[in-house]
Formats: C-alpha cells, structure tokens, sequence
C-alpha cells in the first residue's frame, strides 16, 4: 500500500495532527499564521486542542496542555497595552457582573478577537497606553499569567471618556458608588483628573453618574460643564431623555438609569 492509500484511509492523519501538534506547542503560545496544512489546523480547533482567536492567529497550550487565562492571552497580543472599562472594574471588585467585551487600550492598531464567550476589542491611544495608571497582576481570575490592568481610577476616566468601553450608565454609576464607598476610588481625584485635562464631555459625564452614586447635588464640575453650549452623549445609542442640568444626550431615561444604579 502506498503512501497516498494511507492517507486516503486516514491511518497517516493522526501522526501528522500530532507532529502539528508538537509544533505548535513548541512556538506558542501565541501563533500567526503557522505554515501547516489547512485541515490539520482545523481539526485541532474542532478538538478544542488548540484555540482560534482570529483569523490566522492561534492560541496553543503548554507541555502541559495548559492554556493561557483570556487575560494572559491578551498581554500575548498586545504586550504594551492594558485592559481598561468594565473588565478593570470587575477585577477591582466593582461589579460583580461577568464583563461579556474587554476593552483594551494600545499604542498600536491591534484587530480584535474572541476567546470562549468573550471578546476582546482593541482602543488605538498612543498617549493613553503611554501616560495610563495600571497595576500588574501576576495572576488572573481565570488563571495564571502577568496582565497590564488600568487603575479603577484610570478605568473610570477611560469609560468617562469612551462610554463605549462599559456597560449602561447606570451599571456604571453603581460601581462608581461602590468604589467610592469602598475607599477604592476617590472622588475628587476623578475630578482633578477630568478638570486638569479640560474635557468638557467627561465633566458632564461625571457630575451626571456622580449625581447618581451620591444621592446629592455636586456643582463643582458645571462651570466647566458649561463651557460649550453643545450637547454631549452620555452614551452611544439613540437619544431617548435629556439632562439641560449637564447636557446631555441621554440613552435611558433617568428613572432607569437610577434603578440600575441601585442594583
């Protein structure tokens, strides 16, 4: 019987997927575009053997068959990079919400990936990755690995910023109650940091949310708030209430977004 037979009977296929295998192992755990055959990367991922991230980008276990933790994974991607919005203030203990997208910040354009039931998007910010507050763990909750995490502060200033790197208002203004009540945030200090950067949105963001975690009226942040007489979006979809207070262009109404808060 010849070569092409065995094949053609499958009695070569798995010392190949295993040769393949090996190979993998040997230059991961992060491979791009592994020069093997189309099937063979195909049936280590049917196998769950070996992870997908993207297209041509593979994530492969240890000698141990170990794979790297979704945090781990993202530092294998994007090493100069940290993870900011809800996924930071999960793992400060702000929420206890399962984030479902991480957000993270790089100094280089970075495409996207999926790992498991999460995906991970990449923010392209020079200046932000460079200047950020992070704090390096050396574990992950989903298993070991050294990440690039943004302060619960740094992370409060990015979702001011970028609304789209978190959840709702609401759930937003529930963690920051939380981290201001727990001691692990401060209010004033998310203050200076949005006045001395004289962003006009991200005031308004702020003294609207902090509004809502305190319960009080906080007027420091409305002379700058009030520097443009254009409106700006509390969030990314479709204008459904105003704030003339802050303005803003609201994406729930406020009854909503104080429910949510309170959760």
């Amino acid at each position: 019987m010849n070569h092409h037979s065995l094949y053609d009977v499958g009695l070569l296929r798995i010392p190949v997927l295993e040769q393949a295998m090996a190979w993998l192992v040997e230059n991961g755990p992060l491979v791009a575009h592994p020069n093997l055959p189309a099937w063979t990367l195909k049936a280590l991922v049917k196998d769950r053997r070996i992870v997908r991230l993207r297209r041509g980008l593979y994530l492969v276990p240890d000698r141990d068959g170990h794979l790297p933790s979704l945090e781990a994974t993202i530092q294998h991607v994007a090493p100069t990079g940290y993870i900011t919005g809800w996924a930071a203030l999960a793992h400060h203990g702000l929420t206890d919400q399962d984030p479902g997208r991480w957000a993270v910040v790089t100094p280089e354009r970075n495409a996207g990936f999926a790992y498991g039931r999460a995906t991970v998007d990449f923010h392209t910010s020079p200046s932000r990755a460079a200047g950020a507050d992070i704090v390096i763990a050396s574990e992950g909750r989903h298993g070991p690995g050294v990440t690039r995490w943004a302060t619960a502060k740094q992370a409060f200033i990015d979702l001011l910023d970028r609304p789209e790197l978190g959840p709702d208002a609401g759930s937003v203004a529930g963690s920051l109650r939380t981290g201001i009540e727990g001691g692990v945030v401060g209010f004033a200090d998310l203050v200076s940091a949005v006045t001395g950067h004289g962003a006009v949105a991200s005031a308004r963001r702020l003294g609207f949310l902090g509004e809502i975690a305190s319960n009080s009226r906080l007027p420091g942040l409305l002379p700058l708030a009030h520097r443009s007489h254009n409106w700006s979006r509390l969030g990314t979809s479709e204008t459904v209430a105003r704030d003339s207070r802050w303005r803003l262009l609201l994406p729930l109404p406020v009854d909503v977004i104080r429910a949510r808060a309170a959760q």
